[in-house]
């Protein structure tokens, strides 16, 4: 395997300020490109379709169907926009499934996030700066929402309660409005959140709690609902999930309590000054909040292949998650080394995405496998055997 990637090029001070950052992002192995569209791989873990129902009957119907009555437009601003009763239909749905009292629907979860913490944390309208606890491995969009809102949170270290627990002392005579944030499944670490002692520490600190369920919609609990259905106390927890991964359409949400759902629907400038999303993404996203029901037996098969790759990793002797779950990190820790395992396993037929700095924190480069409805046992097999003879022989002489 070959570990040389990227193009090292001497620094040139005559470079614009632009050559000059991708010659660096180049020398340090984490420059982007857009793949090309021929690629074409036997087995993928790269996409986060994590039920196949983006090609599912049932949805693409529905989108038909408000394509041909709607347009492909969202036409205007909800706000200016005449009554398309697709938008409420699934907003009411997600509010009853979730027993939150309201909800609203954003382009995209990127969207919902940024837009929402940016209102939800103005210290105009709050009258302070607000006090605001996050993981440290939170998604790039909170963190924009965060800067968005000229919050310096006070981060805890990843999935340790007992840091944030001290953190949150360390305030507990503060008056100012408390807010944790965190996701219930991690992105990147495949780790989940424990929810009720989260919720334990937001009630006995009067926090309102955040929870991103972008990764987790689909997949894990009940339903495929989320982690937070029926764990969390509605009062006082905001839940943003998105339509885009393991339901197979577009979009994302904002639910929670009334209040602040009204709120923001008046201070929240990502929802205010866009264009709706089409009405035939809300209609697919609709047709697959219902379909969830019924695919036990695919998160079960889901469940049974994380196993197997996760168990497959660690005994090989690889660093990745501390339990399995449908998203399982193969950190190789330097991106050179990433890159030159992606390629591996591109050779041999298999797609699997390469995750670097800024993404992971410097020196936590991974392959990220992503477990889907797709695969099978023979695809985990392969995965593990390219694995064994290709990538830990590799690492085992750079070390």
């Amino acid at each position: 395997m070959n570990a040389s990637v990227g193009v090292h090029l001497k620094l040139n001070p005559n470079l614009t300020p632009y050559e000059q950052f991708i010659v660096e992002r180049r020398q340090k192995g984490l420059h982007r490109e857009l793949p090309s569209a021929l690629s074409s791989y036997a087995v993928s873990f790269s996409h986060s379709d994590y039920l196949g129902l983006s090609l599912h009957p049932a949805l693409i119907e529905a989108a038909k169907k408000a394509l041909r009555i709607w347009g492909t437009s969202g036409h205007a601003s909800r706000l200016l926009l005449k009554s398309i009763p697709v938008y409420s239909e699934l907003e009411h749905q997600i509010s009853s499934t979730l027993s939150t009292d309201k909800t609203i629907t954003f382009g995209s979860g990127y969207q919902a996030n940024i837009s929402t913490l940016s209102a939800l944390l103005n210290s105009k309208i709050l009258k302070c700066s607000p006090l605001v606890f996050c993981d440290k491995l939170v998604h790039a969009s909170i963190y924009q929402g965060l800067k968005t809102a000229s919050i310096l949170p006070h981060r805890f270290h990843h999935q340790n309660l007992t840091h944030l627990e001290s953190l949150l002392a360390s305030f507990q005579n503060d008056t100012r409005p408390k807010f944790i944030i965190a996701e219930t499944l991690y992105s990147m670490e495949g780790t989940k959140t424990d929810l009720p002692q989260l919720n334990q520490l937001a009630e006995h600190h009067n926090a309102i709690l955040y929870l991103d369920e972008a990764h987790a919609l689909g997949v894990c609990g009940k339903g495929g609902y989320g982690l937070s259905h029926r764990t969390i106390d509605p009062n006082r927890t905001i839940v943003m999930g998105t339509f885009s991964k393991g339901l197979g359409a577009s979009g994302g949400f904002i639910s929670g309590p009334a209040l602040l759902i009204d709120y923001l629907i008046n201070a929240s400038p990502g929802f205010i000054y866009t264009t709706a999303a089409p009405p035939s993404t809300i209609a697919a996203a609709k047709a697959a909040w219902d379909l969830s029901l019924t695919f036990d037996a695919q998160r079960q098969t889901m469940s049974s292949l994380a196993t197997q790759l996760w168990e497959g990793f660690k005994e090989l002797g690889f660093a990745t998650s501390p339990s399995p779950t449908h998203i399982i990190p193969l950190i190789l820790k330097t991106a050179e080394q990433t890159m030159a395992a992606q390629s591996e396993f591109k050779m041999h037929g298999i797609e699997v995405s390469a995750i670097r700095y800024p993404t992971v924190p410097m020196g936590q480069a991974r392959l990220r496998f992503s477990i889907h409805a797709g695969l099978t046992q023979d695809d985990v097999s392969q995965a593990l055997m390219i694995a064994k003879n290709h990538i830990f022989p590799f690492i085992q002489r750079e070390s």
